[in-house]
């Protein structure tokens, strides 16, 4: 749980490199 919360923060706040990426790995 705890790092889907991360992942859709990155995804907000961009500190992903590809936020797109991380959700269609979800």
């Amino acid at each position: 749980m705890a790092d889907e919360a991360k992942t859709q923060t990155g995804a907000t706040g961009g500190t992903t490199p590809t936020p797109d990426q991380s959700h269609e790995a979800e």
